[in-house]
């Protein structure tokens, strides 16, 4: 009664244009004054553990969107409808809805707690006004129109928490939506309902399972056939999938949770996307283009305005997009069934199964539909229907799929049979081509050698002439040049037997810090005539001799510095070395400049046989776009990998390891030096450098501070910082320079020019306390003349038959004081041995000659050394062909030796060394 009186008084307050909704509440007043104490509502008890709600609700439409809770909460109980359903549904409707329903519990439940559960995820607005012990109302809002954040509860669908204060609660829901408005109702009890939620995720989990399962299992077949119409099933079945997901949720709570415009779009945006490839499916899997082509021509328009509905439903008014949708929606389905029994008339057996499953699939379309527009009054109409039936449809059309792959093998083994002939012939050519191609690099690497020996022989020859700076200049350029033009053939020759698969690594065990500071040596002079900072940092528990194959070793590290430096204008390039991380049997090398950089597309094309990152005809680079590629094929073959991390404008670190064997832990990182160290460097990068080296061998770090108060301070600076060294009485002695121009110092200064490696900050540090050693010797700047060695007594014979490999050779020997004989072929060779009866000490052996090469010669020469009773001589192949089978070819043959053309005067002189050792020995 009380509550009757407040309504009349609130009536009363109302303005007066609100006059209709005055008379519609008068006019109820006495209907509601005779049934105020009729008790409605439902009443709940300790044993209840899921009440549905629906058929207890009570329910006003609010058509024009204005009444507030206010309103509602005034009306009288004959201004609500009662439902009889089991579940409040309305269809499509534009109307909101204000929804209410009564619990009653006893006293020993009150401040119990419930769950009230709305299993529909497709509401836009959903807003629950909850009683306290004074029916004061508070009001939880959500919906997917809200982030999913603002839930009472992470799950899909919507749950509420309820504690009632008191024992009868009235409680109101306020819906709307602009799809299909489902409201379906239960209250649970806080223990039953986590094994409900969890029976339903499991239940969808084995739909999306068997979905996701289908997926990949028809990816894999596309993967292994290339047939179209997978493409197209896996599209539909994977859009379709997707669809699903946002119609139970999964897809709001998981994958777009703040994005609540999208997640509306998404549903019917997905389910016209599914419908146009599972068109182009069903085109290719029927062929409708071969046998009903009429009916093929249709099913195109049909997939035409499914692509065209898109953009409605993105873009246009929601009502309309989704107006379009259900009406091609409708007639896709009809139509792609009456194609697929025409198909199976004419004798598809593929499209029979197709039939079948596409017939559960609309029926199961039809429940949809119906239960979306209230026509079907079936709960989860629009959800559970058309799962199962996606579920067996998915299904079917796998198997009419596998039936596909079936007719498909035989046809393709029809094909292979009459193609095996074929490719068998196209393999004898593909070998002979390759053989060809091996041949042709061969012998273009042959006679390219050959003129490259005369060209820097006679350039080495000539910087014994004592050239001008001009003459030096040009020589320089020469013997450069002919040095770039090698290595291009070189890397066309490695290139060539890594595709070919005939390069073998030679593992031998070696010095890994000399290796690397033998490649760091190499640009010693790049990096003074640049003005280029190169340090050689290697790690603490870096091991010192290893096991690995150090020419090919050197050739990956040489390809990467040589590349730091051509990209690198200023600053510094760094080679780390040390092993990888959580490992003692891989090498990780790292080589860092600070040049240009480089941009994502570049290092993408890094790697790539003849591909330059710059490209174009001006590009400022030179090189072939070769050394990387070997490089990577080399580490391959090392069991390694190699990369670039950079950036534009940052710089580039390139790496690469390597499998090694570890014969030798380092013992240089540690070493006595009782001084203190103090940096004293311009550049900051290069100061933490070496602070970190020295921090490697424990040798304590002096602040710069400390030179007022110590100067026995050994010192590490750059040019810049000693006169301020000088006048803060630091002697000379103490003071290490890294610097590029050692000839401006004073010589009590120590001096270590680029590279900057380890051994060269030992010897330094260590000459500090000694006047003996002198920073000179660590730079090889004032290293002493060699002498240069006489080989006179020495009796060799030359045989080649290029007059310019002659004059070369014999000017090489005679630099060593060596009288050499020369021959012009293998005959002229034998008839010098025989007539005149010389024996010599050592034949340079050429290999290709004509009448007779130097396999035959060197042949007959051992044969006349055995009827003679000659102790053999050695014999040394002197040959162009630099392949690995060219050598073992010339020791089997019986030469004792190898040297490649152009002639290296350093192995030469290894040679000669060699051979006076053995004629020296006492026989």
């Amino acid at each position: 009664m009380n509550y009757l009186i407040r309504i009349l008084v609130e009536m009363v307050k109302m303005p007066t244009h609100s006059m209709a909704l005055r008379f519609i509440i008068l006019s109820s007043f006495w209907l509601a004054l005779s049934s105020a104490h009729a008790d409605w509502g439902t009443t709940v008890t300790a044993d209840d553990r899921n009440i549905n709600l629906g058929p207890k609700l009570e329910w006003i439409e609010d058509s024009t969107n204005e009444i507030t809770f206010g309103q509602v909460r005034q009306l009288p109980k004959s201004s609500f409808t009662n439902g009889s359903q089991y579940t409040f549904n309305k269809g499509y409707t534009s109307s909101g809805y204000w929804l209410r329903f009564r619990l009653n519990f006893p006293k020993e439940l009150i401040n119990s707690p419930w769950l009230l559960e709305i299993p529909f995820p497709l509401l836009d607005y959903v807003a629950l006004y909850s009683p306290d012990k004074n029916n004061d109302y508070s009001v939880i809002y959500t919906g997917d129109r809200s982030p999913f954040s603002q839930r009472d509860l992470d799950t899909t669908d919507f749950v509420f928490r309820l504690k009632p204060e008191q024992k009868s609660n009235v409680y109101y829901l306020h819906v709307k939506t602009k799809d299909s408005l489902q409201v379906p109702l239960h209250l649970w009890s806080i223990d039953h309902f986590p094994k409900h939620n969890s029976y339903v995720s499991g239940m969808q989990g084995i739909y999306f399972g068997i979905m996701i399962v289908m997926i990949l299992y028809n990816l894999f077949i596309y993967l292994s056939i290339r047939e179209r119409s997978y493409l197209y099933y896996i599209s539909y079945i994977t859009t379709f999938t997707l669809f699903q997901a946002s119609i139970q949720g999964y897809a709001f709570e998981h994958l777009w949770p703040n994005q609540t415009n999208w997640a509306n779009i998404s549903i019917p945006f997905l389910g016209v996307l599914s419908l146009f490839f599972a068109s182009l499916f069903a085109r290719c899997i029927l062929q409708t283009h071969l046998l009903i082509p009429r009916f093929d021509k249709g099913l195109i328009l049909t997939a035409t305005a499914l692509f065209f509905t898109l953009p409605l439903v993105l873009f246009a008014h929601y009502d309309i997009g989704i107006i379009a949708a259900l009406i091609c929606t409708f007639v896709f389905f009809n139509l792609v069934l009456v194609i697929a029994c025409l198909a199976a008339i004419k004798g598809n057996r593929t499209a029979k199964v197709f039939v079948i499953a596409w017939g559960i699939f609309l029926i199961s379309g039809v429940i949809s539909m119906l239960g979306a527009v209230n026509i079907l009054p079936i709960e989860y109409a629009s959800q559970v229907a058309l799962q199962v039936g996606s579920a067996i449809e998915v299904i079917l059309l796998s198997m009419a799929l596998a039936d596909r792959i079936n007719l498909i093998e035989k046809e393709k083994v029809e094909i292979e049979s009459k193609s095996r002939e074929i490719l068998l012939q196209a393999n004898v050519q593909l070998e002979n081509s390759n053989r060809l191609k091996d041949e042709f690099i061969a012998t273009i690497s042959h006679e390219i050698r050959t003129p490259m020996n005369g060209v820097l022989g006679s350039a080495q020859l000539l910087l014994d002439t004592n050239p001008d700076e001009n003459q030096s200049l040009y020589i320089d350029t020469i013997n450069r040049s002919g040095q770039t033009l090698l290595e291009i053939l070189n890397n066309i020759l490695d290139y060539s037997k890594i595709e070919a698969d005939k390069l073998e690594l030679e593992p031998v065990e070696f010095n890994l810090e000399e290796m690397i500071n033998e490649c760091a040596d190499f640009f010693s002079v790049p990096a003074s005539q640049n003005n280029i900072k190169l340090f050689v940092r290697i790690h603490r528990n870096t091991p010192k001799r290893i096991i690995s194959d150090p020419v090919r070793f050197k050739q990956i590290l040489l390809n990467l510095i040589s590349n730091a430096f051509k990209f690198t204008s200023r600053g510094q390039v760094v080679i780390n070395v040390q092993l990888a991380e959580n490992s003692n049997d891989q090498l990780y090398i790292e080589v860092e400049d600070s040049g240009c950089g480089l941009t994502y597309d570049q290092q993408n094309m890094l790697f790539q046989p003849f591909v330059q990152v710059d490209a174009s005809s001006s590009r400022e680079k030179g090189g072939t776009g070769l050394g990387l590629a070997i490089s990577k094929k080399l580490t391959r073959l090392m069991q390694g990998n190699i990369g670039v991390h950079s950036l534009p404008g940052k710089g580039a670190t390139f790496w690469f390891t390597a499998a090694i064997k570890v014969t030798e832990k380092e013992d240089n990182n540690r070493f006595i030096c009782d001084k203190s160290v103090c940096l004293l460097l311009s550049s900051h990068y290069q100061e933490t450098l070496i602070k970190e080296q020295l921090q490697d061998w424990e040798i304590k770090i002096a602040s710069r501070h400390m030179l007022k108060y110590d100067t026995e301070i050994n010192v590490i600076s750059d040019n810049a910082n000693l006169p301020e060294l000088l006048d803060l009485g630091v002697p000379a002695q103490n003071i290490i320079i890294i610097s590029d121009n050692p000839h401006k110092f004073d010589d009590a200064v120590h001096v270590v020019m680029s590279p900057i490696t380890p051994q060269k900050l030992r010897h330094a540090l260590r000459s500090c306390n000694s006047l003996l050693l002198k920073s000179s010797i660590l730079d090889k700047q004032r290293k002493e003349e060699k002498k240069t060695p006489d080989f006179s007594h020495l009796r060799v014979l030359a045989v080649d038959d290029n007059a310019v490999n002659r004059m070369i050779i014999k000017k090489m020997l005679s630099k060593y004081k060596v009288e050499a004989d020369i021959a012009v072929g293998g005959l002229d060779s034998m008839e010098l041995i025989r007539e005149q009866k010389k024996r010599y000490d050592l034949i340079l052996m050429d290999i290709e000659m004509p009448v007779k090469d130097g396999y035959q010669t060197t042949d007959d020469i051992r044969k006349y050394e055995c009827e003679q009773n000659l102790e053999p001589c050695k014999i040394v192949a002197v040959s162009a062909h630099s392949m690995k089978e060219s050598r073992g070819k010339a020791l089997i043959s019986g030469m004792d030796d190898f040297l490649s053309k152009p002639i290296d005067q350093n192995i030469l002189i290894d040679i000669l060394t060699i051979t006076h050792a053995r004629s020296s020995t006492p026989k």
